[in-house]
């Protein structure tokens, strides 16, 4: 039988023990109120499934708002513009990383609308050929602070997807042909052109230079590029040395060229094509840039 004194030796041990493995005896006492506990992040559901490389791969125009469009590169390249020149000046060119269903982008051109360097992320799900569902689940700074939880949705223009094939233009008022002078012509018709039904994409430039494309690369690699030719109705499209794809002299031709009274709407008969750009023999345009 333990003796008195032993007994007391070790009620004493385990009053420094049982302390000590509750956390140093703190637990009775409240939290210190300047102390902060991360929240968890939230739980993003996007409509669609996850994207690939591929599903991301073009140029996409934004549903509500068409002069916003963003390009994802087969070279992990990334551009964003909102004005319809994302061919040609977009306003902040990136790259971009795909984990999953996020896609997290990173600015690379100095004097771009964000900071070298800056980056966000979005939770991202395709629903449907040719569209893609962004969620921001991490923002940027400054020009880049998009609230988080915010949505974008857009539509692949290019290459062709069946959510693009179904955007079309109504002529505003009536349609008249272009300006028997060339250089007012060529004014008229600036701008970047969409094929109506197809995934080719037309940048038209004042000073007379063409460049087409049907595979998201319009501003990187296009199909063909060349000059401009304009004579009365006939819109001439002559590519140059050095298309990827067409030899030095070739001829898309069009004839009957019209534009409606806003210069949205911009259609013509093909009556010369030497290299196949398979834009149809009644192809119709609309324009998205500004």
């Amino acid at each position: 039988m333990a003796s008195t004194g032993r007994v007391a030796r070790i009620i004493a041990a385990l009053t420094l023990v049982v302390p000590a493995a509750c956390g140093n005896g703190d637990a009775g006492q409240p939290p210190d109120p300047t102390e902060t506990t991360a929240e968890p992040a939230p739980t993003v559901e996007v409509e669609g499934q996850s994207p690939s490389a591929d599903d991301l791969r073009g140029i996409w125009q934004h549903e509500t708002q068409p002069t916003r469009m963003i390009r994802f590169g087969p070279d992990d390249g990334f551009a964003v513009d909102t004005h319809g020149s994302i061919d040609s000046s977009p306003a902040l060119v990136g790259t971009y990383e795909l984990d999953g269903r996020d896609i997290v982008v990173t600015v690379t051109q100095v004097g771009g609308a964000c900071d070298v360097g800056d980056t966000w992320t979005w939770r991202s799900g395709i629903p449907e050929d040719g569209r893609l569902q962004l969620v921001f689940t991490e923002t940027g700074r400054g020009s880049c602070a998009i609230p988080v939880g915010t949505e974008w949705s857009f539509i692949r223009l290019s290459p062709r997807s069946s959510a693009g094939a179904g955007l079309t233009v109504d002529p505003s008022g009536s349609l008249a042909p272009l300006p028997a002078n060339p250089d007012e012509a060529l004014e008229v018709l600036d701008g970047l052109w969409l094929l109506e039904g197809g995934g080719h994409l037309l940048r038209l430039r004042p000073y007379g230079t063409y460049a087409i494309d049907d595979e998201g690369v319009l501003g990187t690699d296009p199909y063909d590029e060349g000059a401009v030719e304009v004579a009365e109705s006939t819109l001439t499209l002559v590519s140059a040395a050095g298309s990827n794809h067409c030899a030095a002299g070739d001829r898309l031709v069009l004839s009957r060229v019209q534009v409606d009274e806003t210069g949205r709407s911009l259609r013509g008969r093909v009556i010369r094509d030497d290299c196949s750009h398979h834009v149809g023999v009644r192809p119709i345009w609309m324009r998205l840039s500004l």
